[in-house]
This record gives structure tokens, sequence and C-alpha cells, in this order.
């Protein structure tokens, strides 16, 4: 797996040329009863779509929100802000499949794809100059996010693998300290998470896209890629912020964090319940839980449990995060952590 080039910040040359020039961006979200999240994610992805039109003004960016049987207010939500941003697209489905969700939205995407004129000769294929953005709809990206994966995509790229973050708020703190011994993120990196995954649209349809399974379609899609020679580039450059639980939220689908990992603490058994853990930060000396915040949005959903984390939680400049107002020496990219 090739290695991304390092990330070099404002004066890292972003310049796009030749036939790796993108100028379309789709970001797919499936969401299926993300109410609590929902609405903290959308608004991420719009901060780094607005992003990508104030740095690189001549590319597009489209949404495209697959909304899978929800029956909570997840549509409400994503009704809401797609009201007052024209670039975000609503897709019902009823499929319960999280890659059937996924496929859909990549088709919505790329079926509303515009080729551009071209004056003297057949316009290029649409595919080839399109970035498809995955995440998910319980998950936060940074404001970096796709000007990142369109500097690699400038370089060659075609697919881009991120990592990932639990967000704090749904594990207790020795469990968030076991998944991090276990899955640090690093340039090079062995993971595959769909909430952070670009490709390019072309390679994305010469491989077979998605497939339709309910679980485990990243995967099953990045080893399609690597069959046909897809050139790959993991990298911790992009972190992505995300759920913490350990259910799958679709029928029959793979829980957000899938790991053999328990706490043995008097009373909670081998891995309580959220309440349970609760109690247990509450014991423990704690900065306030809702000052965490992704990019300015609050990362407390309404009607949440204003509950406490302990200060071990307390992320560090190994998580590629960034305090808000930060603290001398801190200029992490991507997050805010707790004041």
């Amino acid at each position: 797996m090739t290695k991304a080039p390092p990330n070099g910040g404002a004066s890292e040359d972003r310049a796009v040329q030749g036939s790796h020039k993108i100028q379309q961006v789709a970001v797919v979200i499936p969401a299926h009863n993300e109410e609590q999240h929902l609405a903290r994610a959308l608004t991420a992805v719009s901060r780094a779509a607005d992003r990508v039109e104030s740095e690189l003004p001549d590319i597009t960016v489209r949404v495209v929100v697959v909304l899978d049987g929800c029956t909570d207010g997840s549509p409400s939500v994503a009704a809401q802000v797609a009201a007052g941003d024209p670039r975000f697209m609503l897709l019902p489905v009823g499929f319960g499949s999280a890659g059937k969700s996924r496929q859909a939205g990549v088709r919505a995407a790329l079926g509303n794809a515009t080729r551009p004129p071209r004056a003297g000769g057949a316009a290029p294929d649409p595919m080839q100059r399109m970035w498809v953005a995955n995440t998910d709809a319980d998950s936060c990206v940074p404001e970096h996010w796709l000007v990142r994966q369109l500097e690699l995509a400038a370089l060659g790229t075609d697919v881009v693998l991120g990592t990932v973050q639990p967000d704090p708020i749904d594990l207790h703190h020795e469990l968030l300290a076991r998944w991090h011994a276990r899955h640090g993120g690093t340039e090079g990196h062995s993971h595959v998470y769909g909430a952070n995954l670009g490709v390019r649209a072309s390679v994305y349809l010469a491989a077979g896209g998605f497939p339709g399974v309910d679980s485990d379609e990243d995967q099953a899609l990045v080893d399609r890629l690597r069959s046909i020679g897809a050139r790959i580039v993991a990298t911790d450059t992009t972190r992505v912020l995300t759920s913490g639980r350990t259910a799958g939220r679709a029928p029959r689908g793979s829980p957000r964090i899938s790991w053999p990992l328990r706490v043995h603490r008097p009373g909670l058994g081998r891995e309580g319940p959220a309440q349970k853990r609760a109690v247990a930060w509450r014991q423990q000396p704690s900065v306030p839980k809702d000052s965490i915040s992704c990019n300015g949005v609050p990362a407390l959903s309404a009607g949440r449990r204003q509950e406490t984390l302990p200060p071990t939680v307390r992320p560090g400049p190994e998580h590629w995060q960034r305090c808000s107002p930060p603290p001398p020496a801190q200029s992490w990219r991507g997050y805010c952590c707790p004041g």
C-alpha cells in the first residue's frame, strides 16, 4: 500500500493538473435512525464542502443523504439541513442494508454528474474527474476532510483510506484507551472504515462498486479496488470522529466499534451498559462532557444525558486533535477536544 505524502498544510502545492484533475465531489452518507447524530454529521460535511469551495472554487460539491428505513426523526433533520443548503440531496430507501444504501447513494450521485464542455473535441469522461467521499451519519468529519482527499487525488491517488476515532462520550475511558492501543492511526495504516473512504468515480465503477451486503461493504469494496490495481493511499491526516457504539444500527449490520475489549470493574460486569459506565465516570475527577465539540458543532446531541468524562479521556497530539481555543503548542488539525 502506498503511503501518503506528508501533510504540508497551507504551503503544500494544491495544483490539480492533467488527467487527475477533480472537478466534482459527491459525498455519500447512509443513515438509519440517526436523529441524535445526523445534524452534527451533516453540519460537519457542509463545513468541509465550504472549505473546498473557498480553496478550490472550480470544484463543485454535492451531498447525497440516503435515508434507509428511518422510523425516527432522521428524515426531518435531513430535510431541515437540505432546505437551507441546495448541495444536499435526500434519497429515501428501504433496504435495511449498509451495502445497498451506499450503492444507491453513489449511483444517485454519479447520475447527477455533469459533463463539462470542451471545445474542439470530445469531453473527457466525467467519472475520471469525479471524487466520491464516503462517511456515516453518526460521524463528524474534520473541516479539511475533502480538501486533503483532493490534494491526494491531484497526485494520482485513486483511493484514500482514512482513519476514525471513537467519540469518547460513548465509551468508558479504559475501552477507549484499548481501542487506541489496537487501532492507532499512522500513515500507511491497514484499516478500512466506511466512515472515511474516498475513491475516484471511474475506479469505483471499474471495480464494481459497493457490494449489496448487509455489513463489511467497505472492506469488500477495498478488496475489489486492490484487485484491479487501484492506487491506494492510507492516511491518518483526515481522521473522523465517529460513534463508539458497540451494536449495529441496521438489521444484521456490524457494530460501529467491533472488538473483544472488556472492562472488569466492580459492579459493572464485563462491559456494563452506558448508564452504568456513566456512574463510573461520575465517581472520577472530570471535565464537562458538553464541552466537547467537532468543528464547533457540539458533540452532545439534544436530549442526551449531561454526563462527564474523566481527564484520562482528554485527547492529545497523538490523536490529531486540537483544542479550541488552542492552548500553547497545540495546533493539530481537525477536532476540538475537552477544554
